[in-house]
């Protein structure tokens, strides 16, 4: 699997990664929520350690976020390594990460274990694969909470079953700008998944299942391979809808954004990633010719979290405008 930041992508592919996670609970411990916390630290002990032995040919590191600085611990969120949901659980939470960075094992999210793994492009299939092995080898050691009915027992009903969450990104411009995402969110809530954004601006959206139950791994995966193809085929239409009316101000807003990423003093994270949106869609009609590692790497690492953990230290908004600047030019350059 190959880290998706560091992409080698066609320049048309619209996809930045896909992504698969596995939950899973222990048998007879009581949910991550219901814990005391230093029952949920024994958790990560437990699990750690059966992780570790059994996954020795990967080179693997653990980050106990009780130890660990609120900034270090977001800027894997950037990354998608982790969840909202883990951030949230500072307390108790931690992560096992291999050094690719493409697989990522969350102890005491919602679920005592999320075994995760991503990589670039469309590339279900492989994740699961790797997501599976992961979860067989633990299961040698670990007993899961398991229901001969209803399968896998998580914390959450949408996950009960096959406990998986596909999920693939993608950058849709013209169908945010054309607002034809809430057409396609609602047919999507109709087939049993859901469409939300990534970050909190830049049209990259997340593409995933909501149901689990009553449906295989497989079927799940080819589900979500053919919506996400007819979502393409959707967003490349409008593309060429915007392009045939109004072709020059897209390219001039292309290059506008360009010209503002490469010479601003200031920059906050959100015109970053409003800006970075017409660099990408630049790049992948061949306007522009950038890079796509150059741009996953400006999402990923210009965040407040990630300025500040790079540099040891807290900063006041204009400090990390003026730092996030710097940041990019030297990105850009």
């Amino acid at each position: 699997m190959r880290n998706w930041i560091y992409s080698k992508a066609q320049n048309d592919d619209l996809i930045l990664c896909s992504k698969l996670s596995l939950a899973r609970n222990l048998e007879g411990i009581l949910f991550t929520d219901k814990l005391e916390v230093e029952d949920a630290k024994k958790n990560v002990d437990k699990l750690s350690n059966v992780i570790f032995s059994k996954l020795d040919d990967e080179e693997l590191k653990i980050i106990k976020f009780w130890d660990n600085h609120i900034d270090y611990i977001k800027s894997y969120e950037a990354k998608l390594l982790v969840t909202k949901e883990l951030v949230k659980r500072k307390d108790r939470a931690a992560l096992i990460i291999n050094k690719e960075e493409t697989i990522s094992i969350m102890i005491n999210e919602v679920d005592h274990l999320n075994i995760q793994c991503t990589t670039e492009g469309m590339n279900l299939k492989e994740v699961y694969e790797v997501a599976n092995k992961i979860d067989d080898l633990i299961e040698e050691y670990i007993t899961y909470s398991f229901h001969e009915d209803f399968g896998y027992l998580t914390s959450t009903p949408s996950k009960v079953g096959t406990g998986m969450k596909a999920s693939v990104i993608l950058h849709l411009p013209a169908l945010s700008m054309s607002e034809e995402i809430t057409n396609i969110s609602k047919g999507l809530s109709q087939v049993g998944m859901t469409i939300n954004p990534v970050y909190s601006d830049g049209n990259i959206y997340e593409v995933s299942n909501r149901i689990s139950l009553g449906i295989t791994e497989d079927e799940i995966i080819n589900n979500l391979e053919g919506v996400v193809e007819n979502i393409i085929q959707e967003e490349i239409k409008f593309r060429d809808i915007v392009i045939n009316k109004c072709k020059d101000e897209l390219e001039d807003k292309i290059f506008r954004s360009y010209g503002i990423l490469k010479n601003a003093k200031l920059m906050s994270y959100k015109e970053l990633v409003e800006l970075l949106s017409y660099l990408r869609l630049g790049v992948e009609t061949y306007v522009l010719d950038l890079n796509k590692d150059i741009l996953n790497k400006l999402l990923v690492y210009t965040s407040d979290e990630a300025i500040q953990n790079k540099l040891g230290k807290s900063l006041t908004n204009k400090e990390k405008k003026a730092e996030r600047a710097v940041l990019i030019k030297e990105l850009l350059k």
